[in-house]
Protein backbone atom coordinates (compact mmCIF):
# COMPACT_ATOMS: atom_id res chain seq x y z
CA UNK A 1 0.00 0.00 0.00
CA UNK A 2 1.13 3.35 -1.08
CA UNK A 3 2.28 6.49 1.38
CA UNK A 4 -1.00 8.48 2.29
CA UNK A 5 1.41 11.91 1.39
CA UNK A 6 1.36 12.75 -2.45
CA UNK A 7 5.55 12.18 -3.03
CA UNK A 8 5.95 15.08 -5.15
CA UNK A 9 4.81 17.41 -1.86
CA UNK A 10 7.70 15.52 0.28
CA UNK A 11 10.67 16.82 0.81
CA UNK A 12 13.71 14.41 1.02
CA UNK A 13 17.17 14.01 0.65
CA UNK A 14 19.02 15.42 -2.87
CA UNK A 15 21.52 17.27 -4.46
CA UNK A 16 21.20 21.14 -3.87
CA UNK A 17 23.19 23.20 -5.33
CA UNK A 18 24.14 26.71 -3.68
CA UNK A 19 22.04 28.82 -6.19
CA UNK A 20 18.82 26.36 -5.62
CA UNK A 21 19.84 26.44 -1.49
CA UNK A 22 19.37 30.69 -2.04
CA UNK A 23 16.82 30.31 -4.09
CA UNK A 24 14.77 28.07 -2.07
CA UNK A 25 14.74 30.91 0.41
CA UNK A 26 18.10 28.98 2.97
CA UNK A 27 20.82 30.38 4.35
CA UNK A 28 23.71 29.09 5.60
CA UNK A 29 24.43 28.84 9.30
CA UNK A 30 27.24 27.47 11.43
CA UNK A 31 27.14 25.58 14.50
CA UNK A 32 27.81 27.35 18.07
CA UNK A 33 30.54 24.71 20.07
CA UNK A 34 28.87 22.58 22.21
CA UNK A 35 29.81 19.41 23.83
CA UNK A 36 28.04 16.36 22.22
CA UNK A 37 29.04 12.97 23.77
CA UNK A 38 28.95 10.65 21.07
CA UNK A 39 28.98 6.42 20.87
CA UNK A 40 28.82 3.85 18.05
CA UNK A 41 25.35 1.45 17.78
CA UNK A 42 25.99 -2.28 17.72
CA UNK A 43 22.62 -2.63 16.83
CA UNK A 44 19.46 -1.23 14.97
CA UNK A 45 17.27 0.42 17.38
CA UNK A 46 14.64 3.31 17.54
CA UNK A 47 15.28 6.59 19.37
CA UNK A 48 12.65 8.38 20.79
CA UNK A 49 13.50 11.68 20.77
CA UNK A 50 11.00 15.07 21.55
CA UNK A 51 10.35 15.32 17.82
CA UNK A 52 9.24 11.62 17.31
CA UNK A 53 10.80 7.93 16.93
CA UNK A 54 13.67 8.23 14.70
CA UNK A 55 15.86 4.90 13.56
CA UNK A 56 18.97 4.21 14.14
CA UNK A 57 21.11 1.41 11.87
CA UNK A 58 24.59 -0.56 13.09
CA UNK A 59 27.72 1.71 13.17
CA UNK A 60 25.13 5.11 13.51
CA UNK A 61 26.52 7.21 15.92
CA UNK A 62 24.03 7.98 19.04
CA UNK A 63 25.00 11.50 20.20
CA UNK A 64 23.91 12.59 23.29
CA UNK A 65 23.79 16.60 24.85
CA UNK A 66 24.73 17.09 27.97
CA UNK A 67 23.45 19.44 30.98
CA UNK A 68 24.02 20.68 33.77
CA UNK A 69 20.92 18.42 35.53
CA UNK A 70 21.88 15.00 37.20
CA UNK A 71 20.16 11.94 35.72
CA UNK A 72 20.46 8.28 36.22
CA UNK A 73 21.06 7.15 32.52
CA UNK A 74 22.29 8.99 29.24
CA UNK A 75 19.33 8.22 27.93
CA UNK A 76 17.19 10.66 30.03
CA UNK A 77 19.16 13.48 28.27
CA UNK A 78 18.51 15.18 24.63
CA UNK A 79 19.83 12.42 22.23
CA UNK A 80 19.44 11.66 18.20
CA UNK A 81 21.07 9.24 16.33
CA UNK A 82 23.36 10.49 13.13
CA UNK A 83 24.74 8.23 10.54
CA UNK A 84 28.05 7.10 10.76
CA UNK A 85 29.68 9.07 7.20
CA UNK A 86 27.37 12.05 8.30
CA UNK A 87 28.89 12.04 11.79
CA UNK A 88 32.75 11.38 10.64
CA UNK A 89 32.03 14.92 8.54
CA UNK A 90 30.50 17.06 10.12
CA UNK A 91 31.45 16.01 14.01
CA UNK A 92 34.87 16.44 15.23
CA UNK A 93 36.50 15.29 18.81
CA UNK A 94 36.27 17.66 21.61
CA UNK A 95 39.46 20.06 21.54
CA UNK A 96 39.06 22.21 24.88
CA UNK A 97 39.06 21.20 28.50
CA UNK A 98 35.63 19.28 29.06
CA UNK A 99 32.98 21.23 31.27
CA UNK A 100 32.49 20.39 34.99
CA UNK A 101 29.03 18.39 34.78
CA UNK A 102 28.20 15.80 37.10
CA UNK A 103 26.96 12.77 34.79
CA UNK A 104 30.01 13.09 32.55
CA UNK A 105 31.09 9.58 33.80
CA UNK A 106 28.18 8.16 33.22
CA UNK A 107 28.68 8.86 29.04
CA UNK A 108 31.77 7.38 29.71
CA UNK A 109 30.86 3.91 31.57
CA UNK A 110 28.47 4.01 28.58
CA UNK A 111 31.09 3.85 25.82
CA UNK A 112 30.87 8.23 24.77
CA UNK A 113 33.69 10.21 23.78
CA UNK A 114 33.97 13.72 23.22
CA UNK A 115 32.90 15.23 20.18
CA UNK A 116 31.67 18.82 18.83
CA UNK A 117 29.50 19.43 15.85
CA UNK A 118 31.65 21.75 13.03
CA UNK A 119 30.07 21.39 9.83
CA UNK A 120 27.27 24.15 9.10
CA UNK A 121 23.83 23.40 7.52
CA UNK A 122 21.47 25.39 5.62
CA UNK A 123 18.24 26.29 6.73
CA UNK A 124 15.09 28.36 6.67
CA UNK A 125 11.98 29.16 9.17
CA UNK A 126 8.97 27.93 7.93
CA UNK A 127 6.02 30.29 6.99
CA UNK A 128 3.77 27.24 6.00
CA UNK A 129 3.53 23.79 6.80
CA UNK A 130 6.21 21.20 5.17
CA UNK A 131 6.00 17.65 4.44
CA UNK A 132 9.70 16.27 5.06
CA UNK A 133 11.61 12.64 4.90
CA UNK A 134 14.64 12.84 7.10
CA UNK A 135 17.25 10.19 6.79
CA UNK A 136 16.00 8.77 10.50
CA UNK A 137 12.14 8.89 10.14
CA UNK A 138 10.85 5.57 8.99
CA UNK A 139 7.79 7.48 7.18
CA UNK A 140 7.38 11.42 5.95
CA UNK A 141 6.61 13.68 9.05
CA UNK A 142 4.47 17.05 8.39
CA UNK A 143 6.55 19.97 9.90
CA UNK A 144 4.33 22.94 11.05
CA UNK A 145 5.01 26.52 10.53
CA UNK A 146 7.46 28.30 12.55
CA UNK A 147 9.65 25.21 12.61
CA UNK A 148 13.28 25.56 11.21
CA UNK A 149 13.28 23.24 7.87
CA UNK A 150 17.37 22.31 8.40
CA UNK A 151 19.50 21.37 4.99
CA UNK A 152 22.95 18.63 6.00
CA UNK A 153 26.09 18.34 4.33
CA UNK A 154 24.52 15.62 2.01
CA UNK A 155 21.13 17.20 1.17
CA UNK A 156 19.31 15.55 3.52
CA UNK A 157 16.67 17.71 5.48
CA UNK A 158 15.61 17.47 9.07
CA UNK A 159 13.51 20.00 11.28
CA UNK A 160 13.88 21.66 14.66
CA UNK A 161 11.83 24.11 16.67
CA UNK A 162 12.70 27.92 17.20
CA UNK A 163 14.54 27.57 20.69
CA UNK A 164 17.01 24.56 19.73
CA UNK A 165 17.69 26.09 16.76
CA UNK A 166 18.89 29.46 17.84
CA UNK A 167 20.88 27.99 20.68
CA UNK A 168 22.62 25.52 18.22
CA UNK A 169 23.26 27.71 15.16
CA UNK A 170 24.52 31.28 13.95
CA UNK A 171 23.89 32.69 10.59
CA UNK A 172 27.24 32.50 8.49
CA UNK A 173 28.70 35.15 6.86
CA UNK A 174 26.96 35.82 3.21
CA UNK A 175 29.61 34.07 1.17
CA UNK A 176 29.98 30.81 2.96
CA UNK A 177 29.63 27.97 0.93
CA UNK A 178 28.26 24.20 1.85
CA UNK A 179 29.94 22.18 3.90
Amino acid sequence: MGSVWDADAVLGQRDWTVEALYAAGFRHFQPRKRLVMARELGRARTVRTADGALQARPGDMLCYRPDEQIRAHPEEHEHWPVRRDLFEKNYRPWDEQLPDLADLPLFFQAGCSAWYKHGGVWARRLTTRQIIQSLESAAPVQVAAGQWLLIGSAGEPWHMNDAAFRSRYREASDTAGPN
